[in-house]
């Protein structure tokens, strides 16, 4: 049986296509192990809004929204993440870090000098994103070069 960091580390080092969607409920499941798998939380408040400026980036950033996934492995829980639906939910991503934390008042892209998801986070990301490079791009996001895990 793997472990936590294990199951971790292999969501990290997955690849897109490695990954198949299953519309209801949401859940992505990974198709070299299928007992691994990302699913939206059912029972969890889900939906709110979220506004950054970093989000403007991206068109159609007023649909920006936060919702609740949860990983498995079989029936196992082994982690929950706030995710962001961005660009008319094209893009799904874990809440990034962002510096300076506070957002209120800032205007352009200059005043925030950071974006950045682990890179566990990538792996989640790249799970549930279809062309994940280019979102990351576009949003000018830092992986950081820790697991995350």
């Amino acid at each position: 049986m793997p472990s936590i960091t294990d199951l971790k580390r292999m969501i990290l080092e997955s690849e897109g296509t490695d990954w198949k969607f299953f519309d209801s409920p949401q859940t992505y499941v990974y198709s070299p192990d299928p007992r691994l798998r990302i699913e939206k939380c059912g029972d969890c408040e889900s939906g709110r809004d979220y506004q950054h400026t970093w989000t403007n980036r991206y068109n159609h950033s007023e649909d920006t929204e936060v919702l609740t996934f949860r990983v498995y492995f079989n029936e196992s829980l082994i982690d929950q993440l706030q995710v962001l639906r961005i660009d008319e939910f094209r893009c799904k991503m874990p809440m990034p870090r962002t510096k300076p934390d506070l957002i209120d008042g800032l205007e352009s892209r200059e005043d925030y000098n950071e974006v950045s998801i682990s890179r566990y986070q990538e792996g989640i990301a790249r799970a549930m994103t279809d062309d994940w490079d280019h979102y990351r791009n576009v949003g000018d996001i830092t992986v950081r070069d820790e697991d995350g895990i």
